[in-house]
C-alpha cells in the first residue's frame, strides 16, 4: 500500500471516530403533554419546560412562567444577567444570560396582559403565561459529558403591590 493511500485511510478513520463521538455530544429533547416538566410555588407561580438542549458548553431550557395565584407578580431581573435563574450542577452555579444587557433579551413569546421593563422588570398578572429561552453558559465545559444532573431555581419574585418576596420554585434533573 502507498504512503498516500495509507495517510487517507488514517485520515477517512479519525474523521469517522470524531463525527460518532460529536453525535452523542449533546441532548436536545422536546417536550409534550404530560412530558412536561412542571414545579410551582405555594404563591400559585407554575414553571413548565418544554424544551431541554444540553451541551457539555451549556445549557438552554424553554420555559413557560403563569401566574396561577390572585395577585400580580413582578419578576425583578435588572443586568447583564438573569440572577433570577440560575442552574446548579455539581458545585457549579451560573446565571441566565441575558443577549441585550439588562434587559428581557431572552424572552421568546410575550402574551397579553404580560408587561416588561428595560429596567429589567417583568410583570405577570393573574392568569397571564410568558413564554422564554433562557441560556446557561458553563465558565469551564464539563469533559466529554452532557448528561451532568442540574437543578434550576427560580427566584427574585414579589408580589407588585407591597412588594413582598415569593418562594422560589426549584426543580431538579436526574
Amino acid at each position: 500500500m502507498s504512503r498516500f493511500a495509507t495517510l487517507s485511510l488514517l485520515a477517512v478513520l479519525a474523521l469517522a471516530v470524531v463525527a460518532s463521538g460529536c453525535k452523542g455530544s449533546k441532548r436536545n429533547e422536546a417536550l409534550t403533554g404530560d412530558n412536561v416538566i412542571r414545579a410551582s410555588n405555594e404563591a400559585g407561580i407554575e414553571i413548565a419546560i418544554s424544551n431541554i438542549r444540553q451541551h457539555r458548553r451549556h445549557l438552554v431550557l424553554n420555559v413557560d412562567i403563569t401566574n396561577n395565584g390572585e395577585a400580580a407578580v413582578e419578576l425583578r431581573n435588572p443586568g447583564d444577567v438573569m440572577r433570577g435563574f440560575t442552574i446548579e450542577s455539581e458545585g457549579r452555579s451560573v446565571s441566565a444570560l441575558s443577549r441585550r444587557g439588562g434587559y428581557w433579551g431572552p424572552w421568546v413569546g410575550y402574551r397579553p396582559g404580560v408587561e416588561s421593563s428595560a429596567a429589567g422588570v417583568m410583570e405577570l398578572p393573574p392568569g397571564a403565561t410568558a413564554g422564554l429561552e433562557l441560556h446557561f453558559r458553563w465558565p469551564r465545559p464539563y469533559p466529554d459529558r452532557h448528561d451532568y444532573p442540574w437543578t434550576l431555581t427560580v427566584s427574585q419574585m414579589y408580589k407588585k403591590e407591597g412588594g413582598a418576596a415569593l418562594p422560589p420554585i426549584v426543580h431538579s434533573e436526574p
